[in-house]
């Protein structure tokens, strides 16, 4: 890392309060060879997954849309759930520092009730940590709504994939 990264991290860091994420996340959850199943997010099917290059820290990276599964194909209400399969929990914590670096609102707060640690600048938009892995859920299209209850979701549908949670055969 150079000193323009790590300068840029550290501020990061001190925005959102880095030093005060749980340091050891839920042991519980470990998850390992991580795949989207149609299930995920209830409401809506899966329209697309793409794998693109991992940083640093990151095993896999599963970029995903999703639309509305009462509506015809179309764009009018569109969920982005990315994951990132990370090596550790500090990795996963790392990368979701990088995710919230990429936001533009300098609204984002720190919300309860999801995963090890999350964020949102708002109602479209929820990042969280839930053990080895970093998540990004977004709201898209002309029809968005909250994204809250389906980050939700996606939570309960990583810790129930977790290892030790699901027979080997069954993890996707």
């Amino acid at each position: 890392m150079n000193d323009r990264s790590a300068a840029r991290r550290d501020d990061l860091a001190r925005r959102f309060g880095f030093d005060s994420w749980p340091g050891e996340g839920d042991q519980a959850v470990r998850v390992s060879g991580f795949e989207f199943a149609d299930g995920d997010v209830p409401g809506y099917r899966r329209h697309r997954v793409v794998r693109p290059p991992t940083p640093p820290g990151v095993v896999a990276v599963h970029e995903s849309v999703w639309v509305d599964a009462e509506k015809p194909e179309s764009d009018d209400a569109v969920l982005l759930v990315d994951v990132y399969e990370s090596e550790s929990h500090e990795a996963a914590k790392e990368a979701l520092l990088n995710l919230l670096g990429q936001v533009q609102s300098a609204d984002v707060e720190r919300i309860e009730g999801i995963g090890d640690v999350a964020f949102s600048p708002g109602e479209g938009a929820v990042f969280f940590v839930r053990g080895n892995v970093a998540v990004r859920v977004l709201a898209g299209g002309p029809a968005a709504e909250p994204v809250l209850e389906r980050a939700r979701t996606v939570d309960e549908g990583i810790r129930g994939r977790s290892e030790g949670q699901r027979p080997s055969a069954r993890r996707s």
